[in-house]
């Protein structure tokens, strides 16, 4: 069978080309398949294509044996695809299981911290109960006068007389 107009080439997985660093010998052997199967992907595709291609391909799928290799490829590489879709559903639960388990973490610490961190006083347990608050220039000028008045010889004599 010849196809009919241009067919959509698959684009080579980026993951594959960049060479990582494999230390894992089954991903290395994962990593030579994936290339192999490639190949065999790009040849089958340009024996399709090509004009004079048709008629090998029609020979070759009157051999018995040959569509049963085919098959039973076709098979192995189904059986593969589920468990590769098992492996990566349980690499992705174990993703979240972990950045769940962080979250918690992450949890415990804010909550340490806020235990740890000094409180506002809100009970009425200071020396100066529900005193309201004041500005720093406030304060300031009050710690001023207070300064000032303590140094006037004569203003202590004023305050003894008037019954401070």
């Amino acid at each position: 069978m010849k196809p009919i107009g241009k067919i959509h080439q698959l684009p080579a997985i980026d993951s594959w080309q960049r060479q990582p660093q494999m230390k894992n010998a089954l991903l290395h052997r994962v990593q030579k398949v994936t290339s192999e199967i490639h190949s065999i992907q790009a040849e089958m595709h340009g024996e399709l294509t090509e004009p004079a291609g048709g008629s090998r391909m029609a020979g070759l799928f009157e051999d018995g044996s040959a569509v049963q290799v085919l098959n039973d490829f076709k098979a192995e590489l189904d059986q593969l695809r589920r468990i590769l879709w098992f492996y990566i559903e349980q690499a992705q639960s174990i993703a979240t299981a972990d950045s769940e388990q962080q979250s918690k973490r992450l949890q415990r610490v804010n909550e340490l911290l806020r235990a740890l961190a000094p409180q506002p006083s809100t009970s009425g347990t200071s020396e100066e109960p529900n005193k309201p608050s004041i500005s720093f220039f406030e304060r300031l000028d009050l710690v001023m006068d207070t300064y000032l008045q303590e140094k006037k010889p004569g203003a202590q004599a004023k305050s003894a007389k008037a019954g401070y």
